[in-house]
């Protein structure tokens, strides 16, 4: 595809997307230490690690609109151009839940969560960052079968990303055990509602991953 006005085209490179999901996970990282960082309420370095993931998401914002341009002006790509588009759409998500995460916590004074709950909270974390990391390795596993199309990259591939769907569930079962322990345990309504919005918010995260695996998927199926 061709867009008037913009430079010679060229085949997008699979690369740019393997960098892409990798500071998407280096954005998840910076996230992880934020919250633990909060939780913990012995770290004064919160709002330094805050900046540090607004900094990551504005640049995963400029690398997608990059490789968009790039998907743009490209007379190849690796998929069907749709495809590719939602595909990277929903990887970029991942980043804005993560932001908006960052931005519920701080709507509440400390201590936001209640010590009780500490651990559910950190369970949950771990197991949305888990299929975060997880999507760096498919993409580039991705990456391999576009190059060199066969049989056994191709089910590595899929084996990769049944592995995402499964992490997700158990974020998700997570997620669901948490809000129960909320409402059982925290008696403040409106300290109820702030931390189970908090919890959908971050298993939110596990399910953006989710679905871009099941993009990825679609995507190599129709290769």
């Amino acid at each position: 595809m061709r867009i008037p006005g913009l430079s010679k085209s060229r085949s997008l490179s699979f690369k740019e997307i393997e960098d892409f999901s990798g500071k998407i996970k280096e954005c998840a990282w910076a996230f992880q230490q934020a919250i633990e960082c909060l939780i913990s309420k012995k770290c004064e370095s919160f709002e330094e690690l805050r900046q540090d993931v607004t900094r990551l998401v504005s640049e995963v914002q400029v690398m997608s609109h990059q490789i968009f341009i790039s998907a743009a002006q490209s007379d190849r790509l690796p998929a069907p151009g749709h495809l590719l588009l939602s595909f990277l759409r929903e990887l970029t998500k991942v980043t804005s839940s993560v932001e908006e995460a960052l931005e519920w916590f701080s709507f509440r004074k400390e201590p936001v969560i209640p010590q009780e709950l500490e651990k559910d909270f950190f369970l949950l974390f771990d197991s949305v960052i888990d299929p975060v990391e997880e999507l760096v390795k498919i993409v580039a596993e991705a990456g391999k079968y576009f190059k060199k199309p066969g049989d056994k990259p191709r089910k590595n591939v899929l084996n990769l990303i049944a592995g995402i769907s499964k992490m997700s569930g158990e974020a998700n079962k997570l997620d669901e055990r948490l809000k129960r322990k909320i409402f059982a345990q925290v008696s403040d309504p409106l300290a109820v509602f702030h931390l189970v919005r908090l919890s959908e918010i971050i298993a939110a995260i596990g399910g953006r991953a989710e679905n871009t695996g099941d993009l990825l998927r679609i995507m190599i199926c129709k290769s």
